[in-house]
């Protein structure tokens, strides 16, 4: 018999012990866990955390974020969607529910229950190839490329582009994005390319924990793709997450029909280590 229960001081070892067993699905919740703690606060992806309880052991996370994505750890076992609804309206009794975020087949599963409801509108869904590099003995390109507050506009727009090209939807507000882009120039974890002055190629960290780091926002221009830059903006930041970060293991995820940026990746030295649901409504 499990129990859905919410995530509190007492419970928080129990529960971190568990994620850091399934580390690689699991940054998004551990680093926003890390960030913004186990309740929804003002900013977007600070979320109610909730993990479910059997017998005597955690066997599943997930969260409720102000975005109104749940975050899924299962742990490899499945939730049951309804129950997972039930209990985020015991705090939160009219939720947004934008999408569904994780391992699968939970995030799959709960984005298909809630469309089958029309409580989420389909728009983007995707079974995403997880990849994770060992960086430990690595040898890459020099540390070029850190940006400042003067390259936002630049930035916002690539990542407009990206979001728009990619079908994602619902972008953040111009101040969502700002804040997100200082805090990763204040991390360090955010690195471009520059051609005459114009950004065009970017890629940043969109979740860490400790030595690993999440790789998200890779994104190059139009106008000069198929020019090696992707590999190379990849390549730099790669050494700056080793020589400036103290990262010793990347993981990312992409689309399993992106074929392109799977061979990219590939190349590069990333092993294929399982599934990541990627299910976001209108």
């Amino acid at each position: 018999m499990s129990e859905l229960r919410k995530i509190d001081e007492k419970s928080w070892p129990k529960v971190h012990t568990f994620l850091l067993k399934h580390i690689s699905s699991s940054m998004f919740l551990i680093s926003n866990f890390e960030d913004h703690g186990a309740n929804i606060g003002e900013h977007i992806n600070s979320g109610n955390y909730y993990y479910r309880w059997e017998g005597d052991r955690v066997t599943g996370v997930f969260s409720y974020t102000l975005r109104g994505n749940i975050l899924f750890q299962d742990g490899g076992i499945p939730f049951n969607s309804h129950e997972v609804i039930a209990r985020i309206k015991v705090d939160i009794p009219s939720p947004l529910l934008r999408g569904s975020v994780g391992t699968e087949p939970s995030a799959k599963n709960f984005f298909e229950d809630m469309a089958a409801l029309n409580i989420i509108g389909p728009h983007f869904a995707s079974s995403e190839v997880l990849y994770s590099l060992d960086l430990n003995g690595k040898s890459f390109t020099k540390i070029e490329g850190t940006l400042s507050k003067e390259d936002f506009s630049q930035w916002h727009s690539m990542m407009l582009a990206f979001s728009n090209e990619v079908g994602l939807g619902d972008p953040l507000t111009q101040e969502q994005y700002q804040i997100n882009f200082e805090k990763q120039l204040e991390r360090k974890s955010i690195l471009g390319i520059k051609k005459n002055g114009e950004l065009i190629s970017v890629a940043n960290l969109n979740a860490r924990y400790k030595n690993l780091g999440q790789v998200g926002g890779v994104y190059t221009l139009p106008d000069y793709r198929k020019k090696g830059l992707a590999k190379e903006v990849m390549s730099r930041f790669m050494n700056h997450a080793v020589a400036v970060l103290g990262i010793d293991t990347m993981i990312l995820f992409t689309g399993q029909e992106n074929a392109a940026a799977r061979a990219l990746y590939e190349g590069l030295g990333y092993k294929e280590i399982g599934r990541f649901g990627l299910y976001l409504g209108k």
